[in-house]
């Protein structure tokens, strides 16, 4: 290399690749050091090296961004292409791994600058499409900066991919790619996320000796299968790589916005992870909590001593370091009788607490025993006989002889929390507890016994937060369609009042901010939707319900990774919940992976024949397996288990429709269009058997009726699978577009 080049002084050499040679030299004009990456002589004459060599130039000038290398001139002299560019003293990312890993916490800080450059370049319209260690430049003092984006094009094009050719660093590529797809902003985010393993492990996910062979593995095989039992990468850390290499683009991160946050959030785990583990090296220990027998003659009092079985567990729940198994675990033992020994092993707790309950009109007795599951022994019992006003004195006594035996203590802070929470009026207290157990029932007739209770505790006690948010759940559970409520917008109205109230006399209530979470989806606020149900989130980690709706709400919006990340953790919240279990039966629908939906299926009716969620669920994912008999069978039942409602009477006119069977098909939509002008029906329902039936322009004109009604399943809009005939039409996007919801992208 001449030492001069136009107005450079070349001082040494950085590095040397397949395509070009970088050099460290002093700009003459403006006095700077500069790096100059120089086209390699060999490729001078190649149109198409020349052409991605300008082509990184004019892509790279255009943005200006601290974690992208600045492009200062291209030009060429005495036959050889170069380009000027930002220097700082540092290395690319490949070199410093060849020294030594960088700490979680350095690795994460690159990772968070390199996705705020992508992010920044695809917010542009410019994909990388080479994200690699090697292109990654860690500067000693400075940002980290992305080079070289020689393969850089716009979102979706395919114009640099030439016939037979892969473009791209293979054990980076994705697998997209790999099969000739459009490239997204999704093929630099599993880009990224293998330099995050390499960085992570030291290693590649995939390793072979020839391309085919590598190639292969990207598109067949689990990229985390080499992590099983490698105690050295922290869950967190798992969890994301996950997110980042699924296979299926819909399934990772679908912008690097989100990327960061997750990276953000990932770290925030390990420092709590870490903080806890700390916690727990002193006190860890996990206790059930059986449901309390009813020791009353009238069986009406079952309310009271569930109510007091679910009081017990909310307050043990504020024991520092004391887990609690969850209510649907230790409820499918009521009524069950089984061994202490058996359920402490089936539920891995170290303590078990029974009770009973006897009341009258003023006076209560109950029974508690704490017994020691490995062997049976008893390790501490009590029996308490007071008067009804003395329920909360009775449970937090409970809760501290617990405490004290397994030597844990409760927090003065969450003392004062439950506080709030409570109500001082006994009459409030038992119409609350009776509004909870009727809730749980999740059929029509429960939810609107539900209300009824609730309304009566918030007759009894004004200030009852708990009463008004239970009052709101209430109604958003009855506002859905399976229940054919008319005057659905009423009922969202009523739920909004109960949980703005809820929130005006406990800002902290997470069941109050996860109901106001579903009101503002049925006004298609999403912005407050997220919000809300983050902050329920956070106030209450292990609110399962908070993670359920949310996840729910993730999978009606297409963002199908993280609906079933939100119900995978509902569930591990409350693993034998019915709903939850629906809830992850639809997400894995949406996603399409209709095998695992229908496990999920099966098994909820397995523990409730006539949960009707579930069974619709499992009718609509046989037949889009293809299983067209049997879903037909799953669907009469449906429609005979519902009393005929119209929600499921118009799924199955959309089975018969799909298998061939328009007759019927043609009934079912006569009638529904009967009773949609008799106020007994919504659009929503019409439309689904009118696309089963191939009549889009139809479905279409009552989906905008829907959305011109303001309808709450217009939420649903952009990812129900049912939508799928009709989604990439201009007229469908406009309605996405009209309720606030970002278009469909096409489907692989």
């Amino acid at each position: 290399m001449d030492r001069f080049v136009s107005h450079y002084e070349v001082v040494e050499m950085l590095g040397r690749g397949a395509t070009a040679e970088v050099y460290l030299a002093r700009d003459l004009k403006l006095d700077r050091q500069v790096a100059l990456k120089v086209l390699a002589a060999d490729l001078f004459e190649s149109d198409e090296a020349r052409q991605r060599f300008e082509r990184e130039a004019r892509v790279a000038a255009k943005l200006d961004h601290p974690n992208i290398t600045a492009i200062y001139e291209i030009d060429a002299v005495k036959g050889r292409y170069f380009i000027a560019m930002s220097f700082s003293d540092g290395d690319t990312l490949a070199a410093v791994l060849k020294r030594e890993r960088p700490s979680m916490n350095e690795s994460v800080s690159i990772l968070e600058q390199a996705a705020d450059g992508l992010a920044y370049a695809h917010a542009r319209g410019v994909l990388h499409r080479d994200i690699k260690p090697a292109n990654i430049y860690k500067c000693r003092h400075g940002p980290v900066r992305i080079l070289d984006f020689g393969l850089a094009t716009g979102c979706g094009s395919t114009s640099l991919t030439r016939t037979g050719a892969v473009l791209g660093t293979p054990a980076y590529i994705s697998p997209e790619q790999l099969e000739s797809q459009p490239a997204d902003v999704r093929c630099d985010i599993y880009s990224l996320g293998v330099v995050a393993y390499e960085l992570w492990t030291g290693e590649r996910p995939f390793h072979a000796e020839s391309l085919d062979r590598l190639f292969y593995k990207i598109l067949n095989e689990d990229p985390l299968a080499r992590l099983a039992g490698n105690a050295s990468i922290p869950r967190p850390a798992v969890d994301l790589l996950r997110r980042l290499l699924a296979r299926d683009p819909r399934e990772r991160h679908q912008n690097m916005s989100d990327v960061k946050t997750a990276l953000r959030e990932m770290q925030e785990a390990l420092t709590t992870t870490a903080t806890s583990a700390s916690t727990a090296a002193r006190f860890n220990k996990k206790i059930a909590v059986l449901p309390f027998v009813n020791s009353t003659p009238a069986q009406e009092n079952e309310y009271f001593s569930d109510g007091m079985t679910e009081e017990l567990i909310h307050v043990l729940g504020h024991v520092e370091g004391l887990g609690v198994a969850s209510r649907t675990s230790v409820f499918q033992y009521k009524n069950v009788a089984r061994d202490v020994r058996e359920i402490g092993r089936m539920l891995e707790v170290d303590a078990i607490l029974e009770g009973s309950v006897r009341r009258s009109s003023k006076s209560l007795r109950v029974t508690v025993q704490l017994v020691n599951p490995k062997d049976g022994c008893h390790l501490w019992s009590e029996r308490y006989d007071r008067e009804m006003e003395d329920v909360f004195a009775i449970q937090d006594d409970i809760a501290e002889s617990i405490a004290r035996a397994l030597e844990g203590r409760l927090l003065a802070v969450d003392q004062d929390a439950l506080s709030r929470k409570r109500t001082t009026d006994l009459q409030a207290y038992e119409h609350y507890l009776r509004g909870r157990y009727f809730w749980n029932q999740r059929t029509e007739q429960g939810l609107r016994k539900a209300v009824r209770c609730f309304q009566d505790a918030v007759r009894a006690d004004s200030t009852y937060a708990r009463a008004h948010a239970g009052l709101a759940d209430a109604y958003v559970l009855l506002a859905n369609p399976v229940y054919e409520m008319s005057s659905f917008r009423e009922t969202w109205n009523k739920a909004f009042r109960a949980a703005e109230r809820a929130l005006q006399l406990d800002p902290e209530l997470a069941e109050a901010h996860a109901s106001l979470a579903q009101v503002s989806l049925a006004q298609w606020d999403w912005k407050q939707a997220e919000h809300s149900f983050k902050k329920a989130i956070a106030l209450d980690p292990d609110y399962a319900t908070a993670h359920h709706w949310y996840g729910t709400h993730l999978a009606n919006i297409g963002r199908h990774a993280d609906a079933i990340e939100q119900v995978r953790e509902a569930r591990r919240l409350e693993p034998y919940s019915i709903p939850i279990r629906t809830a992850m039966g639809w997400a894995l629908l949406y996603a399409r992976r209709f095998a695992e939906s229908i496990e999920e299926y099966r098994g909820c009716l397995e523990m409730q024949h006539s949960f009707l969620p579930a069974r619709s669920g499992l009718g609509t994912a046989l037949l889009f397996s293809g299983q067209h008999t049997e879903a037909l069978r799953v669907l009469q039942e449906l429609v005979e288990l519902s009393g005929h409602k119209a929600a499921a009477r118009c799924r199955l006119g959309h089975a018969y429709a799909v298998c061939g069977q328009t007759s019927k098909a043609e009934e079912i939509l006569e009638l529904a269009r009967a009773e949609l002008r008799a106020g007994k029906c919504t659009p929503y329902e019409v439309a689904i058997v009118e696309v089963g039936l191939g009549r889009h322009r139809e479905a279409l004109e009552h989906l905008r009726q829907v959305v011109e009604s303001r309808y709450g399943a217009a939420g649903a809009l952009r990812g129900d699978i049912l939508w799928s005939p009709i989604r990439h039409t201009p007229e469908f996007q406009q309605l996405l577009t009209r309720i606030g919801l970002p278009r469909t992208e096409p489907t692989p």
